[in-house]
């Protein structure tokens, strides 16, 4: 019984694998850390709202027919940093996420929608060129928790628990490792190369489904890209465009693979930041998928939409600068 149970949930049995099937949504925690290091006694806050759109359904790397389902994940984000001395500081990440699906394939259309807090992030960072204030070259490193604020065992009208790529939380505390790196002036003084990587190690949730656990695969992420500044009438933009690397793990269910997680995905990010002020900006960018070999059958991002609004207490009264999208 066991065994028929996880067969359906995977999507291996032909009258599930529709409703079933895994997906590779989730929220944008990783790829959201970003804050530059600022003054002594600095205060950050970034607000952001992330939509991802999922409708494309990948066997491996080949894209199927079917438009029978479409995922959305709304997540609110707020990422806070403080400066500590030039050398340390210390960031956050809380999130509040809402999971819609739709799966259409005989009659009405079957609706789940959950909205709950998700997890969060505290990172301790260490600025490695913090005695070189006037250098070009930016290096900062990092690490902290993923704490499980999130709730991990919602059900639906009928009692059932959701998947575990449906709730806001994962019940699992993970270590984060964070890394950025950036250089100024290689064209002109306002044009900047950067660099940011991430890897998550995934603890497990021990209660998932009250009786079973759930381990997410870990997660590397790297991004690599360049912006620039330049003067629209009054108006001061940043246009920047990176391309990001991500690949995750297979998921872990009772200590078994669990069928149709993980992949590689590939990903060309523009963006664009209006500053307002000297110590506030608004800025959006958008995912264009190039590339996607994932394990298994896998609904994944059609599109994605970021957007952010930032402001800056205490430091020096120059605008700010963009550091990653």
């Amino acid at each position: 019984m066991k065994k028929l149970f996880l067969l359906a949930i995977c999507g291996l049995l032909p009258h599930f694998i529709l409703a079933q099937a895994c997906c590779s949504g989730g929220v944008p925690i990783s790829s959201n850390l970003g804050l530059a290091t600022q003054e002594q006694g600095t205060l950050q806050l970034q607000f952001t709202y992330d939509w991802n759109h999922l409708q494309a359904l990948f066997s491996g790397n080949e894209q199927l027919n079917d438009d029978t389902r479409i995922r959305n994940t709304h997540s609110f984000l707020l990422e806070t940093s403080y400066d500590i001395s030039p050398a340390f500081s210390i960031s956050t990440l809380f999130s509040v996420v809402r999971q819609e699906r739709i799966i259409s394939t005989f009659g009405d259309p079957d609706i789940t929608i959950n909205t709950g807090l998700g997890d969060a992030i505290f990172l301790f960072r260490y600025n490695l060129l913090a005695s070189r204030p006037n250098s070009k070259h930016q290096a900062v490193i990092g690490a902290g928790p993923k704490v499980p604020l999130g709730r991990a065992n919602h059900r639906d009208e009928r009692g059932i628990i959701l998947p575990a790529d449906l709730q806001p939380g994962t019940g699992a505390w993970d270590a984060m490792l964070w890394g950025f790196y950036q250089y100024s002036g290689i064209l002109r003084p306002s044009t900047n190369l950067f660099g940011l990587g991430t890897f998550r190690y995934s603890g497990t949730n021990p209660t998932y489904n009250n009786v079973q656990s759930y381990r997410f695969g870990n997660e590397y992420q790297l991004q690599v890209g360049i912006s620039d500044r330049m003067l629209l009438g009054k108006l001061m933009l940043d246009p920047s465009v990176l391309l990001r690397y991500r690949t995750v793990g297979t998921d872990q269910i009772d200590g078994n693979l669990f069928a149709n997680t993980g992949g590689h995905w590939l990903d060309i990010v523009p963006g664009l930041q209006f500053n307002l002020g000297q110590k506030a900006y608004w800025r959006i960018s958008g995912n264009i998928p190039v590339f996607r070999a994932l394990e298994g059958t896998q609904l994944t991002t059609s599109y994605k939409i970021t957007t952010s609004l930032y402001y800056r207490f205490g430091g020096k009264k120059n605008a700010v600068e963009i550091i990653s999208p």
